[in-house]
């Protein structure tokens, strides 16, 4: 007899951690449809796959139009919906929406048996879209910082009412699956305007949209720049960094094996992991192992990729890291005036299963700074075939150590131009410095 997502969280409680169980099922729930590419394909396998998850039989999906900016009904199942209605004549919801912005300002699901003030203060032809779609919880979706629509779903079939860990796992499974929906509408927007000549230029828009933008809020001490260049028009490297909660900060560097669309839709996808791995457990050790999870069973794909996770936390100026066979990171001592690799042993990525990633801890002194970079700094060639190699790399840090992370990254990336003298670089180019404030 199958069990549903809840009755093995009731048969499990007294033997495994619920969470675990949630990462566990958000896992599968990211298998069901990485695959899916066309989107008449895409919304019924994840809204299928959620109806088994959470246990609900009546599920609407609400997503933004392009073109009038509305949120319009979509896909719905369960549901005997009326063909007219009474005041908006459509099933849509607009951008002005009183709903809109509450889920806009909250980012947290919108439960209408729990919060009646709420839904009372909605425009009555907004409490007729809820009610006529049987909406108990209305979930929000959000992808790449935008706001892309919402799902409403009705109560669970068993009667009981919906957990807090059921509202945990409904925000990542929405974040899952809003990630899915908008990787799949860039992806079906890059490929009918570019065609052929254009299909790279738009992918490398595409991938720079998951570089983060900007410095992180709320780490005032810490000096932090990073730049990616590819060497195609689509890479396969990546980096990142975002609060991960306790006032703690994760920085990640990826190198997908290949380039072109390929690197770049699996490096898309592993940001969606990494999203969903950090919602549950932000550990290295439990990030790294649903990573590693994932990309092993694409494999039938050839997928493999390096990648370096680490957590800086500034009540102990330290960083913990885990590294899956990417190029060592370098740390600078103010104190002893030098630099050093940091030495760490794992597989990459998507190698073995169930690999056991070790966690290592880097403490940081005020001037200290962490330096993270890909293996196409190292071997970068110039016309002469030689490769810039890690002591060139080694000395062109210490040369800029007095430098903030943005001169750092700068004049590394001189350096190697000036070495290749006009050569182009045949791999990407992913250089990341993070500095403690003396």
């Amino acid at each position: 007899m199958a069990f549903s997502f809840l009755n093995r969280l009731k048969f499990w409680r007294k033997r495994e951690n619920p969470y675990e169980l949630i990462s566990r099922d958000l896992l599968e729930f990211s298998r069901a449809f990485s695959n899916v590419t066309e989107m008449d394909q895409l919304v019924p396998s994840v809204i299928g796959k959620l109806r088994d998850l959470v246990g609900v039989d009546e599920i609407a999906l609400f997503l933004i139009d392009s073109e009038s900016g509305n949120y319009n009904l979509v896909h719905s199942r369960g549901i005997e919906l009326k063909p007219q209605l009474r005041l908006r004549g459509s099933y849509h919801f607009t951008p002005d929406d009183k709903l809109t912005r509450w889920l806009l300002n909250n980012r947290y699901p919108f439960v209408t048996s729990a919060m009646t003030d709420v839904f009372n203060f909605l425009d009555e032809e907004e409490r007729d879209i809820l009610r006529f779609v049987s909406t108990e919880i209305c979930l929000p979706l959000e992808a790449h910082n935008r706001f892309i629509g919402m799902l409403c779903l009705g109560n669970k079939r068993n009667g009981t009412p919906f957990s807090e860990v059921d509202l945990q796992l409904l925000a990542a499974v929405g974040a899952q699956a809003a990630l899915a929906f908008e990787n799949n509408r860039l992806q079906q927007a890059m490929i009918e305007k570019e065609r052929l000549e254009r299909e790279f230029e738009i992918a490398r828009e595409l991938q720079q949209r998951l570089l983060p933008s900007g410095k992180p809020d709320g780490f005032p001490e810490l000096d932090l720049f990073g730049y990616c260049l590819p060497s195609t028009e689509v890479g396969g490297d990546y980096y990142d960094y975002f609060p991960i909660g306790d006032g703690r900060l994760g920085l990640v560097v990826g190198d997908v094996a290949g380039h072109g669309m390929h690197a770049g839709f699996l490096m898309g996808m592993a940001k969606s992991c990494i999203t969903t791995a950090v919602r549950i457990d932000p550990s290295c050790k439990q990030v790294m192992r649903m990573l590693n999870s994932f990309i092993f069973d694409l494999n039938e794909r050839m997928a493999m990729m390096t990648f370096f996770y680490s957590i800086y936390d500034p009540r102990e100026d330290t960083l913990v890291f885990s590294n899956a066979g990417h190029i060592y990171p370098y740390h600078y001592s103010a104190s002893g005036d030098r630099v050093d690799s940091v030495e760490t042993t794992g597989y990459p990525l998507g190698v073995r299963a169930d690999y056991p990633f070790s966690e290592n801890t880097l403490q940081l002194e005020p001037g200290d700074f962490v330096v993270l970079c890909s293996d196409g700094l190292i071997e970068a060639r110039n016309r002469r075939s030689e490769e810039f190699g890690f002591e060139r790399l080694e000395e062109s840090i210490f040369r800029h150590r007095k430098s903030n992370s943005r001169e750092i990254c700068d004049g590394v990336r001189t350096d190697l131009f000036s070495f290749l003298a006009g050569c182009r670089h045949e791999d990407d180019l992913t250089f990341l410095s993070l500095k403690l404030g003396a």
